[in-house]
């Protein structure tokens, strides 16, 4: 493709690519952070009925078994004294928080008859990233990379301030479907721009390289959880830091492959002529011109004036298989990734460790495939890492029911 030697014209790749892919990979950090946070906000949380004054607890809260061990009842009290009849919790419960810890659970309560609360204030964040995921690919496409990237970059640090500043739990969850909408949107149009940053030999690379980003913004989740340990102001710093990137504003150009696709061929033109000085490099007039040129022909083509949509993708039988082939991955190592990952504290041992030395993992898996994708090609790791990772996760399911 012409537009495609024109990539390769301004930088095999150059600094000003390659400073723009850094900066724009650590937005993945903001979408680690964010996505898995609430493995430490809404992490279970061991609680008892509040006593009040009473001098012996095991008087008032009924014990029972747990993995051999005796742990007291989280909703329920003996009535009168009674070792018998039981009532719930009358005043209010007691958590077990270690130093300034507080997650959404201490916070509004989400225990016993509204446990279930915390896990749907995670599904409907994920509500908010499913429909950002289907609107944000569409207004970047009819609006540009650019805008698109940087609404969704700078609108968290608003969420997140109002985050911080109410006390009601419908509230919160609203703010965080629309958080997890605009994250979306942010992944969407940043690793769009990244791909259409490079020539086509280096797709494969740059995107592969690009998840070694989110690995390491899995570790970071842990440290910063660690360190602020109460969800309020966990929430305010993964959002605020979005503003860390305030010179995207400047530095970030508009996708010159999106603005020769429009026909802004003045504006491709002087996006064109930027990254060319910023790579002491001269104007490739040629190129830029039959790039042009071959896109007006285009255009004079019956057949690719054709506006494509996402029936497409099952108008053909082998577009239709791939299609729904890759849906299922992508739904089944989303379902069992994030499973794993925001259930952490279930686990026994140090939360915070644990949750850190799965992102090590995970960035080792993550330097591993770009070696072996590069040996063996896509089709053959991805059947081999989705057939362990069943493996393992019946293993998993197995051991620990004979624990």
């Amino acid at each position: 493709m012409a537009v495609d030697n024109l990539a390769s014209a301004l930088g095999s790749p150059g600094k000003f690519q390659m400073i723009l892919y850094i900066l724009l990979c650590c937005n993945t950090f903001f979408v680690a952070w964010n996505h898995l946070g609430m493995a430490f906000m809404g992490a279970k949380t061991k609680h008892h009925c509040r006593v009040g004054n009473t001098t012996d607890i095991n008087e008032v809260v009924p014990l029972f078994k747990k993995g051999g061990k005796k742990e007291w009842d989280g909703c329920k009290l003996f009535v009168n004294g009674s070792t018998k009849e039981k009532q719930s919790c009358q005043n209010g419960w007691t958590y077990y928080l270690k130093g300034r810890e507080q997650t959404i659970i201490s916070e509004w309560d989400l225990v016993c008859d509204d446990a279930y609360k915390a896990s749907l204030a995670t599904t409907i964040y994920f509500c908010g990233v499913l429909v950002g995921g289907l609107v944000f690919g569409t207004l970047s496409d009819k609006f540009g990379r650019r805008p698109v990237l940087l609404f969704c970059l700078y609108s968290p640090s608003v969420l997140g301030i109002l985050m911080f500043l109410i006390r009601d739990y419908v509230a919160f969850v609203i703010l965080r479907f629309i958080l997890g909408f605009v994250l979306q949107g942010l992944q969407a149009a940043f690793y769009i721009t990244i791909v259409e940053l490079f020539a086509l030999k280096y797709r494969s690379k740059v995107g592969t390289v690009q998840v070694i980003f989110w690995a390491g913004g899995v570790m970071l989740t842990a440290l910063i959880a660690f360190v602020i340990q109460d969800w309020k102001y966990i929430q305010l710093f993964i959002t605020l830091t979005t503003l860390l990137q305030i010179g995207l504003i400047w530095f970030l150009p508009e996708s010159f492959r999106w603005l020769i696709a429009q026909k802004r061929f003045d504006k491709a033109e002087a996006v064109v002529i930027k990254i060319v000085k910023f790579n002491n490099l001269e104007f490739p007039q040629d190129i830029f011109d039959d790039t042009v040129e071959k896109n007006k022909a285009d255009e004079k083509t019956p057949t690719d004036s054709k506006k494509y949509t996402i029936i497409d993708l099952f108008r053909f039988r082998v577009l239709r298989k791939r299609s729904v082939i890759l849906a299922c991955i992508w739904f089944s190592t989303s379902i069992g990734y994030y499973g794993i990952s925001l259930n952490i504290s279930s686990l026994a041992g140090n939360k915070y460790l644990n949750f850190f030395i799965g992102g090590l993992l995970e960035l080792m898996a993550y330097i591993l495939t770009v070696f072996v994708t590069e040996r063996f090609g896509r089709r053959k790791p991805l059947c081999a890492y989705l057939l362990m990772g069943s493996i393992m996760n019946i293993a998993a399911g197995v051991l620990s029911e004979k624990a």
